[in-house]
């Protein structure tokens, strides 16, 4: 994880804690405005939950957006991500779909 000089580690784990209880409460734009931020400092986990909020606000979007999300984050060694990415691709019948469930797996997924 890269480190910014205004975000230690610390400090990031705090703003994730605090954009999970925003999503928990539905309030998915100012999730997204802090999540955007751990983003900047690569932040993996911020991409998976970035792809729900998406998923939540703009459901005509379709998947590809949040997907794009969770691919970044299983690249970056997300087995969350992977497995989210596993999950839309299944359901849409994707070929892809098995290679990235094997690769949550590999990412230390249980199911």
């Amino acid at each position: 994880m890269a480190s910014n000089p205004k975000f230690n580690y610390e400090s990031q784990v705090d703003l994730m804690r605090a954009a999970a209880r925003l999503y928990e409460a539905e309030m998915y734009e100012v999730c997204v405005g802090l999540l955007n931020i751990l983003i900047a400092c690569d932040y993996v986990d911020a991409h998976v939950l970035i792809g729900h909020c998406i998923s939540e606000l703009k459901p005509e979007l379709g998947r590809d957006v949040p997907n794009s999300h969770y691919k970044i984050a299983c690249e970056m060694g997300s087995a969350v991500g992977c497995y989210n990415l596993y999950l839309n691709l299944s359901e849409a019948h994707d070929d892809q779909a098995a290679a990235y469930l094997a690769k949550a797996t590999e990412l230390g997924w249980e199911e």
